[in-house]
């Protein structure tokens, strides 16, 4: 999926030839609770057929569930597996680095597109840890995602050039934590007794824009 997600950003941007029409974008935008710029550069390979790229810059809470697997010994005998689950929210920063087709069906007002793509993810983000003695971060990761918008285009001599456009897009940039830790513990098992055990563990957590999203914003032809 890495490789595939890389190649296509690769194949998008070395795709660019004889231009037809140049355009960037300034926006804001909205992806699985996380908000924040974004800024877009288009080449039109032609009136229907062109390529995007574009950088954003979103930061927000978002909702991690960490599930771990522990066993736990004594004197070297198991003595029980305990399952453990934490859901709670963590500070994410993300910022997509994305490539796409663009499919568009001029109009003389409004005009309707289409962006099929993919791209790098980098995530910095504080993951919740079991037995680590710290904090997990997320991992950058690839992804896909698809895009519906239109463009509208501005009346007046020095609103030519400009456009206001707005689309709903759905991202696939899952990141995953898999880790394995171990230690000692010492826990009260009643109000008097403490059970004193030594244990191994496998914790996972995922997130990530991995949803319905939107942008908002005004482009500018070149």
């Amino acid at each position: 999926m890495k490789k595939l997600a890389l190649g296509l950003v690769l194949a998008v941007l070395m795709a660019v030839g004889a231009q037809a029409e140049q355009g960037v974008g300034l926006g804001l935008a909205y992806r699985d609770s996380l908000i924040g710029p974004v800024v877009n550069y288009t080449w039109m390979f032609s009136k229907y057929v062109g390529v995007e790229a574009r950088v954003s810059y979103l930061t927000g809470e978002q909702d991690v569930e960490v599930k771990a697997t522990e066993e736990h010994f004594q004197n070297g005998n198991k003595i029980r597996t305990a399952i453990i689950t934490i859901d709670g929210d963590m500070d994410v920063d993300a910022i997509p680095l994305e490539a796409a087709l663009r499919f568009v069906y001029p109009g003389e007002k409004c005009t309707p597109y289409l962006l099929f793509g993919g791209g790098y993810y980098i995530y910095d983000g504080d993951v919740p840890s079991f037995g680590l003695g710290k904090k997990t971060e997320a991992e950058s990761a690839p992804g896909f995602f698809g895009a519906l918008g239109v463009e509208v285009r501005l009346k007046g001599k020095k609103k030519d050039n400009m456009t206001l456009f707005a689309e709903i897009q759905y991202t696939m940039a899952q990141w995953e934590v898999d880790e394995e830790y171990s230690g000692s513990r010492s826990d009260f098992v009643s109000l008097f007794r403490r059970l004193n055990y030594d244990y191994t563990g496998h914790q996972k957590a995922e997130g990530g824009l991995d949803g319905v999203g939107g942008i908002f914003g005004v482009r500018w032809k070149l």
